[in-house]
């Protein structure tokens, strides 16, 4: 079964996309045309461009979200080539280097902590090496400029790196609080919606096992809320111990959902068939009294071009179909 793609990630990667790619096209697009009219500098003119022609080709897509991970990397590859290419050919005193410190920034917006940590040190060394090759030899002058240079390339590294640890940290405590349930720790309803809109258009074999346990009202007035509250967390694991955490939701209540990824029909009712009698057979502690509890199963099959409200509607239908026929039981359509 195929591991879900976190929405909210893809979605800030999407615009970070849009807004860098946008201001690349307008630099490359710019110092192209100062390099072809004025510094008579063709072949860098001409690679700046056809790297704007690309950056409005990524930002173009991002307009339809549908940038791809190579985007990023092309993106950050041709940015690092056109910067070394200037910096290598350009008089060093009009200050091409400065724009070398902006790499680690793009690295970091594109590609994320780990990756942008690799290729800003990756960038580092032939940057240094040209521009201590470059500089003038009075005075030291090479050391002095590749020692000023590296402290500041490692200043603006650092502050990026600590930055994107701390935003990623506060994005996924944000993201947690959002899309997850604080009661059992799996993903709730807004997440499902998420998930929806991510393959709704390119899934053709998903089916949906909508699970809610019987009487559970009758549970909570008997024994308590928190002895039924401690029913749907031990509910949840039994369901994580069967079916990857990250395909299970919580709905609301007493109401869970499973997504099964590319499952042939017969594979999802089986599984369906094998919850409830789990459910069936186990007994959940309530202080010194066992609780012996059922569900309803209701199995619905994705359909392409589904809305999330009648991908819903119809998941709920098979379920109620379900609780009519006695409950306990699992019904498909």
């Amino acid at each position: 079964m195929k591991s879900q793609k976190t929405p909210l990630i893809s979605e800030i990667k999407s615009t970070l996309s849009k807004s860098l790619s946008l201001i690349l096209f307008l630099v490359q697009l710019f110092f192209a045309s100062l390099n072809f009219f004025i510094l008579n500098q063709p072949a860098i003119g001409t690679y700046q461009f056809l790297a704007s022609i690309f950056c409005a080709y990524v930002f173009f897509h991002s307009l339809k979200k549908e940038v791809k991970e190579w985007h990023h990397y092309v993106l950050s590859l041709i940015t690092t080539i056109g910067i070394i290419s200037v910096i290598s050919v350009a008089d060093l005193r009009a200050g091409p280097i400065y724009w070398s410190f902006a790499l680690p920034l793009i690295y970091y917006m594109l590609l994320g902590t780990q990756k942008g940590l690799t290729f800003s040190l990756i960038a580092f060394f032939p940057l240094a090496g040209i521009l201590f090759l470059r500089s003038d030899l009075d005075h030291n002058i090479p050391y002095r400029s590749v020692l000023n240079f590296t402290l500041a390339y490692f200043s603006v590294w650092t502050i990026c790196h600590l930055y994107e640890r701390h935003r990623m940290t506060v994005h996924l405590a944000l993201q947690k609080m959002a899309l997850g349930d604080a009661l059992t720790g799996i993903q709730n309803r807004h997440a499902l919606k998420l998930f929806f809109e991510s393959i709704k258009d390119n899934q053709e074999n998903l089916h949906t096992l909508v699970i809610d346990i019987d009487h559970f009202k009758s549970i909570n007035d008997q024994f308590g809320h928190e002895t039924g509250d401690k029913i749907l967390i031990e509910m949840t694991e039994l369901l994580k111990s069967r079916v990857d955490s990250k395909d299970i939701y919580r709905l609301g209540g007493e109401e869970f959902l499973v997504i099964l990824e590319e499952a042939p029909d017969n594979e999802a009712l089986s599984l369906a068939e094998s919850l409830r009698r789990t459910v069936e057979q186990s007994t959940f502690a309530h202080e010194e009294t066992d609780i012996n509890i059922t569900v309803s199963i209701g199995v619905s099959k994705f359909q392409y071009g589904q809305a999330f409200n009648e991908f819903l509607r119809l998941a709920d239908k098979n379920l109620y179909r379900a609780k009519n026929a006695g409950r306990n039981q699992v019904c498909s359509g």
